[in-house]
């Protein structure tokens, strides 16, 4: 009975696991899911390497399509802009169009990651339609895409919440001014990546994690405490906020840089990333209060974490 109550309760809201089992009385412990560093960190993916930008997806055949579907319209938009590029499934509509790709067969598990960085994007789209499944996905297809140093597109959706990536809803035109946006700002664009990877080589390899893992296999959870204690960040009026799996660490601050902004995202995102390359060794806070934009700064502020 325990059983149907906890597949009730995950699959009918958004609340985090961890939480649906306490209800039930269930002690619990919910880990992130990692990348193996052996299979991963010495890829060393190509950028600016085709005719034009390199925009990708990556995924099971059979399995996706429902994901893709939406997009029919941005890859007709965006035409031949970029050059398009897809392993494991491809979508139907592009197949009955005039827009070109580049199509690669999906490999064994253990040829992906090396599969996945010889595709050498330098943009990579994480789309996932609305619905409880995808609701209840992890957030693996970003920290494959992120550990290459690709930087992210992806559907607003719950498990998309954490990584730095740019988020948009599945609405077609802003799918393309957020690509456009990357293909104008390539700079802006290719820092965006490393951002990404940075942030899933300090929290989301395998190795930093294996402690509590064990712990938990041995049921062992409490004696361990230095990553137990997570965070959330996100906005909470707009939809609810995801757990981070990052360790609150108490820092004090050099200073505080408070910025001003109203539309404009991209001089925004130049803003932050230049800030960020000449604050080395500077322990600082920046609060960016956002003057009701319309464009895609709210998506861009909340994708930076």
């Amino acid at each position: 009975m325990k059983l149907l109550e906890l597949a009730d309760c995950v699959t009918t809201s958004t609340i985090p696991l961890q939480t649906a089992l306490e209800t039930l009385g269930i002690k619990a412990v919910v880990l992130p899911n990692c990348l193996v560093s052996e299979e991963w960190k010495n890829l060393n993916p190509l950028r600016r390497v085709g005719s034009r930008p390199r925009v990708g997806w990556a995924g099971q055949v059979g399995v996706h399509r429902s994901d893709l579907r939406f997009l029919s319209s941005v890859f007709e938009e965006i035409g031949d802009e970029v050059e398009w590029v897809f392993l494991g499934e491809v979508p139907e509509n592009l197949r009955r169009t005039e827009v070109k790709s580049e199509v690669h067969p999906m490999v064994p598990l253990g040829q992906f990651p090396t599969k996945l960085a010889s595709l050498n994007l330098d943009l990579a789209l994480a789309p996932l339609a609305l619905n409880e499944f995808n609701e209840a996905k992890s957030d693996l297809r970003l920290l494959q895409y992120g550990v290459l140093g690709f930087p992210v597109i992806a559907t607003d959706i719950y498990p998309h919440g954490i990584a730095p990536v740019t988020r948009v809803p599945n609405v077609p035109q802003a799918w393309a001014r957020a690509i456009r946006d990357h293909l104008y700002n390539p700079d802006c664009s290719e820092k965006e990546g490393k951002m990404l990877r940075e942030w899933v080589l300090k929290h989301r390899m395998l190795e930093s994690w294996l402690p509590q893992y064990r712990d938990a296999w041995l049921g062992e959870s409490g004696n361990r405490r230095d990553h137990s204690t997570f965070s959330e960040m996100g906005n909470n009026e707009s939809r609810s906020s995801p757990t981070s799996y990052i360790p609150i660490i108490e820092t004090k601050y050099d200073c505080s840089i408070i910025i001003p902004v109203c539309n404009r995202c991209d001089l925004t995102k130049q803003c932050l990333l230049h800030l960020a390359e000449v604050t080395q060794g500077c322990h600082y806070e920046v609060l960016v209060v956002d003057n009701a934009s319309t464009d895609e700064t709210q998506n861009f502020l909340a994708s930076c974490g």
